[in-house]
């Protein structure tokens, strides 16, 4: 089995992902809630169809240092409260208050969503 755990010290990624301990590349590692960012990060992508947006867009040494001073990419208002919740709660700034994979499995979002199977015939046409 191959040893990961130097690459937890690693600066490494993009930063529109970027979680705020990762980005400050201090070399005293980081763990799972820097996935939990990312995600939140993922998910905002997804629910809007652009990449993640920051306040400060996209000069690279603005938006270092919002990533680093912990502010996200902004969560924007037509989304559901229930979502934006789920996203907000993955974006906290300190990795301790972020919620584990468990506790986002148990968000409502997560738990109480009303997927459908579309027809696949539907799909087809998208395309």
């Amino acid at each position: 089995m191959e040893d990961h755990s130097q690459s937890l010290k690693l600066g490494l990624g993009s930063p529109l992902w970027m979680a705020p301990e990762v980005a400050k590349l201090k070399r005293v590692g980081y763990g799972f809630p820097s996935d939990i960012w990312s995600l939140g990060c993922s998910v905002t992508e997804m629910s809007t169809r652009k990449h993640p947006q920051y306040i400060n867009g996209e000069n690279p040494l603005k938006l270092d240092r919002a990533i680093r001073s912990g502010k996200g990419p902004v969560v924007p208002d037509y989304l559901s409260d229930t979502l934006k919740d789920f996203i907000n709660q993955c974006l906290q700034p300190h990795p301790n208050q972020r919620p584990t994979a468990a506790d986002l499995l148990a968000h409502p979002f997560v738990n109480e969503s009303s997927c459908t199977q579309p027809d696949l015939t539907e799909l087809l046409f998208l395309f």
